[in-house]
């Protein structure tokens, strides 16, 4: 269900379609007219104006078979170039094509589950927080010096805390 906030309370303002299970965490596109869901196994994304699922993502596909289980989005982000990016249970963080519902990237940043995330405002700089109190850093930087072309790369690890991180921030002078 969508509400809208309003002097004196909130109002409902439309239903967006049922998902089986729970809706773990949510992201909106930059410019308001999508929204992206994370659940137990699944992505989903949500075109507002309609209020349907217009993709349904799969993040347990590539996990090897032995290993099957289910598979929980605990942290999500919508970029503006239509990039999600998406932490789980497995360790990962990963960054898929929304339009296509195909997988761009996968980092595996940690052993244990990867609770939360933050984007910087330049959408160049991700921060993650694991069950293990680990923090890490991804920077999107040139493949080449010089170049154009750019990844995903885990550069800082930080090992400030010994229980979960569940909520980080990031900010242009911290994190």
């Amino acid at each position: 269900k969508l509400f809208q906030v309003v002097p004196g309370g909130v109002q409902f303002e439309k239903n967006l379609d049922r998902q089986k299970g729970r809706v773990l965490c949510l992201s909106w596109h930059p410019s308001g007219t999508h929204l992206a869901a994370g659940s137990i196994d699944f992505i989903r994304v949500l075109d507002v104006r309609s209020g349907r699922t217009v993709q349904r993502i799969m993040v347990n596909y590539h996990v090897p078979k032995p290993k099957k289980r289910e598979c929980v989005v605990w942290g999500i982000a919508f970029l503006s170039d239509g990039t999600v990016v998406s932490s789980d249970s497995f360790g990962r963080v990963q960054f898929w094509d929304w339009e296509r519902g195909t997988l761009l990237e996968s980092h595996t940043v940690s052993t244990s589950a990867v609770l939360s995330l933050a984007v910087s405002e330049q959408e160049d700089s991700i921060v993650v927080g694991t069950s293990t109190g680990a923090t890490y850093q991804l920077q999107l930087l040139p493949v080449k010096a010089g170049g154009q072309e750019k990844r995903w790369v885990r550069t800082k690890p930080f090992q400030f805390h010994t229980h979960d991180v569940r909520a980080v921030a990031h900010s242009p002078t911290a994190l």
